[in-house]
């Protein structure tokens, strides 16, 4: 009989100690805080369009011919995303003063004269133009250019600032560049440079890559 309670008791014994077992697992479970859903990566906003000035901008689009000159607002952005060269009209950044104005040349938009006359405007060409004017009074004017002219060739850009705008070429764009910013009584103005494919050179010159620089015209 006592040998019998033993076996009992050491029956018991082993049942508490599972239970203890499995209790210990289902807390191990159950305890602690609920996992959340998997976190994918934090994407960044994708910045929208900004003015010249870095300012947000609403993007003016420009798909159907002209009837008149353009003349774009002060702080507004305006993208050439059609054939606008049939007619001979241009778009102008107004001046004198500040205007923070961009026009951008999209790849399949074409036109054949932009001016520029405000000060802090901005000219992106990535399809065809033919005539970038940049006005004396068009201060801090930025261009760059990865187009060509209207039909092929380069874009013929003149220059007319007395320090000269901030002009980048680049792949797979074509420019003349010319510069005239003589003051009253000067017979030279004064020389500028600009970024060609990663070179800083001097002006006039014709700015493209080997395989394009050759359709300039010969600078004397």
């Amino acid at each position: 009989e006592v040998g019998q309670l033993a076996e009992e008791n050491a029956r018991l014994t082993d049942e508490v100690g599972q239970l203890a077992e499995e209790l210990e697992a289902a807390l191990a479970v159950t305890c602690g805080p609920t996992p959340g859903p998997t976190q994918g990566p934090t994407l960044e906003p994708t910045p929208g369009p900004k003015n010249a000035c870095g300012q947000p901008c609403v993007p003016i689009v420009l798909s159907e011919k002209l009837t008149q000159d353009y003349n774009v607002k002060k702080d507004t952005c305006v993208d050439v995303v059609g054939d606008l060269s049939k007619e001979r009209f241009r778009i102008s950044i107004p001046g004198p003063g500040p205007t923070c104005a961009k026009v951008t040349v999209k790849s399949t938009g074409r036109i054949r004269l932009i001016s520029v006359a405000g000060t802090n405007a901005e000219i992106v060409v990535d399809g065809e133009l033919d005539v970038l004017s940049v006005l004396p009074t068009a201060v801090g004017a930025k261009v760059t250019n990865r187009g060509s002219a209207v039909g092929g060739g380069p874009v013929s850009l003149f220059e007319y600032t007395v320090a000269g705008s901030d002009i980048t070429v680049s792949f797979p764009g074509v420019a003349e560049i010319t510069v005239d910013n003589r003051q009253a009584g000067e017979e030279v103005g004064t020389p500028i440079k600009v970024m060609c494919y990663g070179d800083e050179l001097d002006v006039p010159w014709c700015c493209g890559d080997d395989d394009t620089v050759n359709r300039c015209p010969v600078l004397n």
